[in-house]
Parts: structure tokens; C-alpha cells; sequence
């Protein structure tokens, strides 16, 4: 809980200078840390005595750190994209897909961890943030219509 929590707090700050720079560059760099998280679950077993516990705290300092660019990288990217009339509608949408979405693989990762083992679920997130990583490098970039403080 405290990793988790030490995330939430690390990344407004570090998402936030991320996005003077480029939204899509936080897109693309909380991907690539849930798939470094992913990386780091699946070896987590490696280390031994309290290196385990860091371990599992690293993983899960990651995990949020790279939550917390994502829903806040896909909101930028949306008020960035979208005219004010859309807005409402196109953020409505992303939640909704996104939501749906999340379901269907919940379901499939669970199905999977229980027919083939837990590893199975941490590849398939490994694989879909790499993917989304390399994606979101290639959206269109954005004007800036929000000004972030200082």
C-alpha cells in the first residue's frame, strides 16, 4: 500500500513535467513502465529474503505509477484533441471502451492464470503495453490547448 501510494504521488509530478514536453510521450512512458512492471512481476520469484519484499514493492510502485500516466495521459490527449462540443461525448466513449474492454480481458487473463498458470496473465500485459507503447508514439500530435502550471 505504501509503494502504491508514494506512486500516486510521484506521478502527478512526473506526468505532469512529461506533458509540458509531450502527451504522447506520457502515453508511451506509462506503457513502457507497465511493461517494465510486468518484466519485473514475472521475476519477482528471483529474489530472496527482503530483496522479495522491495521486489514486490517495486512492482507495484510501477504498476501505479504507470495507471495513473495512462488515465491522466489519455484525459490530456482528449481535451487536447477534442472541440468543446465533443469533448463530453469523446470522453464518455474512451471510458466506456476502455471499461469494456478492461472486462473482456480481465475475464480471458483470469480464465488463462487458472487453465495455465499465473505467468500467462503478466505476459499478456507485458505484450498489450509494449504494443501500446509503440502506438501511441505514432498518434498525431496534439496542439496545446491546456496550459499546465508552473
Amino acid at each position: 500500500m505504501f509503494a502504491a501510494s508514494l506512486a500516486k504521488v510521484a506521478s502527478g509530478f512526473l506526468w505532469r513535467q512529461v506533458d509540458r514536453w509531450q502527451t504522447r510521450a506520457v502515453l508511451a512512458l506509462s506503457c513502457a513502465t507497465a511493461a517494465l512492471a510486468a518484466v519485473l512481476a514475472l521475476n519477482v520469484d528471483e529474489f530472496a529474503g527482503p530483496g522479495n519484499l522491495f521486489a514486490h514493492a517495486a512492482v507495484f510502485f510501477l504498476i501505479t505509477l504507470a495507471y495513473e500516466g495512462m488515465i491522466n495521459g489519455r484525459m490530456l490527449y482528449l481535451i487536447k484533441k477534442a472541440s468543446a462540443p465533443d469533448l463530453p461525448y469523446m470522453v464518455a466513449s474512451a471510458h466506456a471502451l476502455v471499461w469494456a474492454v478492461g472486462i473482456v480481458v480481465a475475464f480471458v487473463a483470469g480464465y488463462l492464470a487458472s487453465a495455465r498458470g499465473l505467468e500467462w496473465p503478466i505476459v499478456i500485459i507485458l505484450v498489450f503495453n509494449l504494443a501500446a507503447a509503440a502506438w501511441t508514439v505514432r498518434l498525431p500530435s496534439v496542439r496545446d490547448k491546456v496550459t499546465a502550471p508552473a
